[in-house]
């Protein structure tokens, strides 16, 4: 096909010099699309979401709060409290209620984390196409909206929260703060 081409513009090529050609010089794949450069602004509600992980306690007894956040409007989206660390399934749930009630956004950003990174988030997000995007690993203000909102999180409600209470109880005054907090 290519002697072919070749042999319309006027140079007469044979196909084993063709071949040999490319055997020396293998075509290089085309991109397909690029990948996207810069921060990502929220341009409406369900755009761009946050999730992350956060621990909170004390020396004899910790918990593991998650949250889907909005990037337009900061509302929490979804909430959950775990005894250790979440795992991809967990992520994938937290994920699920937000969309449940809120619908699909375009964006999700997240850190680096094991959840995160996992071949069974990455396909939850691709089987409904949602893009990821990381948070820049040692930059300042990658993921800052929802580390604000862990901040503020911890200074109002999680840091007086009493741990030994059982685990249905603290995600209901956590769930009760963030009725709060999107209010």
């Amino acid at each position: 096909r290519i002697a072919g081409f070749l042999a319309r513009l006027g140079l007469k090529v044979s196909r084993t010099s063709v071949q040999r050609f490319l055997r020396r010089h293998p075509p290089r794949p085309r991109k397909l699309a690029r990948a996207r450069k810069g921060p990502i602004i929220a341009k409406r509600p369900g755009h761009l979401w946050f999730i992350d992980f956060s621990r909170v306690g004390s020396l004899f007894r910790s918990v593991v709060v998650g949250a889907v956040l909005d990037g337009f409007s900061r509302k929490i989206l979804a909430l959950g409290v775990w005894r250790s660390e979440p795992s991809a399934a967990d992520a994938c749930a937290l994920v699920r209620d937000a969309i449940r009630y809120h619908g699909e956004p375009v964006w999700l950003v997240s850190d680096h984390g094991a959840q995160f990174t996992s071949g069974r988030f990455t396909r939850f997000l691709s089987r409904r196409k949602i893009r990821r995007r990381f948070g820049a690993i040692g930059r300042k203000g990658s993921i800052a909206i929802i580390e604000r909102t862990w901040e503020t999180a911890k200074k109002e409600c999680l840091r007086g929260l009493l741990l030994w209470a059982p685990l249905r109880s603290i995600e209901r005054r956590v769930s009760l703060w963030a009725r709060w907090y999107n209010q």
